[in-house]
């Protein structure tokens, strides 16, 4: 097998005005878009999702430095007065969500559930989504002299890398308000998509140790 793991995070965002952790009566802060952030190169669909994706490499903690690349980079484009939140949830106010609905239109989940459908949330949450895939390459050549290189991927066993997963996380997860058993299948493999966006990097690589593809 040649396994490649990506990961993506997304960070909930917010602009504040005045200064914070002072008694600056003045100071508040307000959930924005992506767009009013100036970093709509990187969101999700729904507009108020700040998103990075890091390479895939072929092991875990490659795959961590990536990401934190994508992190690094993207906290130095952002202006003084944007936070880019670690946490896991939040309850964004009902006129604000209507506004994004409107002015992203995010189209209907591609995301499933191993186990059952999934549940409606009143509030919103931000994720640490894992990227699996299982490419080859192949270089055929001809009688004529020619050479020709293809790119080609072979479906992972998909319920059993999600239900370790799941095992491993259960508590963060649940800690996190997300739902156990969430992936979306992609042309290259599949995404899992039920970890918090602030889970440990250390839990990943044990994760990572132990498990055997």
């Amino acid at each position: 097998m040649n396994i490649l793991i990506g990961l993506e995070k997304e960070f909930f965002i917010k602009k504040y005005s005045g200064i914070p952790n002072t008694d600056d009566e003045t100071y508040y802060e307000e959930f924005i878009s992506a767009t009013d952030a100036d970093i709509s190169d990187t969101c999700d669909e729904c507009g108020y999702l700040a998103e990075i994706r890091g390479e895939p490499k072929d092991n875990i903690i490659s795959a961590i430095f990536s990401l934190r690349e994508k992190e690094f980079r993207l906290k130095r484009k952002i202006k003084e007065n944007i936070i880019l939140s670690d946490s896991p949830y939040a309850n964004i106010p009902k006129k604000l969500m209507f506004k994004f609905r409107r002015t992203y239109g995010k189209g209907a989940a591609h995301d499933e559930c191993m186990y059952k459908d999934i549940k409606e949330k009143s509030f919103q949450t931000a994720g640490l989504h894992i990227h699996f895939s299982n490419r080859y390459e192949r270089t055929l050549h001809c009688n004529c002299g020619l050479t020709s290189t293809y790119q080609y991927s072979e479906q992972l066993n998909v319920p059993r890398i999600i239900k370790a997963l799941d095992k491993f996380f259960i508590k963060q997860i649940k800690e996190a308000k997300r739902q156990i058993g969430i992936y979306e299948m992609k042309p290259w493999g599949f995404e899992y998509r039920s970890l918090p966006n602030d889970i440990n990097e250390e839990l990943l690589i044990s994760f990572f140790k132990e498990f055997e593809f």
